[in-house]
């Protein structure tokens, strides 16, 4: 427990999870989340972009754990990771899933473009994608919009079927 304490410590982590988000574990750490904001001296419409950017890397985790749930790949795949460090300006949030191999082309190709954008590109191109009914990539749009900051992205291969996707967003705090 020491070298966790003092690994969270030097990474200024407030909350960290590992293991399967279901809907009701989301709906408690986001709770949980929301008491930790109110407690911080950071100011309403950060921490009110910060819970939703929360609410859709989460949710983006459970569509990738639900994905590979109807595969016949072993339950271990399903697990996931994210964390949320407060800095002196910014918070920084890390999530990390397993998702399905076929699914990298395409995920790349959407933060590859999310990230070339300027915010007025972003803010347009959500409108046309609404407008379009692509529900695929709204979230990451999103992501993008509330945090002001380009997206940062890892595949770790991990076998011929999944890979784990990490993910990590920063948005400042005043």
């Amino acid at each position: 427990m020491k070298d966790i304490h003092k690994f969270m410590n030097e990474r200024d982590i407030i909350m960290s999870y590992r293991g399967d988000l279901t809907h009701k574990m989301v709906t408690s750490l986001l709770g949980f989340v929301k008491k930790i904001l109110q407690s911080s001296d950071t100011n309403y419409h950060s921490r009110k972009r910060l819970y939703a950017i929360l609410a859709e890397c989460t949710d983006n985790i459970t569509k990738n754990s639900a994905a590979l749930e109807k595969t016949l790949l072993p339950t271990k795949y399903t697990s996931s990771i994210f964390s949320i460090s407060e800095h002196e300006e910014h918070f920084k949030i890390q999530t990390g899933n397993y998702i399905l191999n076929e699914q990298i082309p395409i995920l790349k190709q959407k933060l590859e473009k999310v990230n070339s954008m300027d915010a007025e590109e972003l803010k347009e191109f959500y409108k046309k994608s609404l407008l379009r009914k692509q529900d695929g990539g709204l979230g990451i749009i999103d992501i993008s919009i509330r945090s002001a900051y380009k997206l940062s992205y890892e595949f770790i291969y991990h076998s011929n079927k999944v890979s784990f996707f990490c993910l990590q967003t920063i948005l400042n705090k005043y």
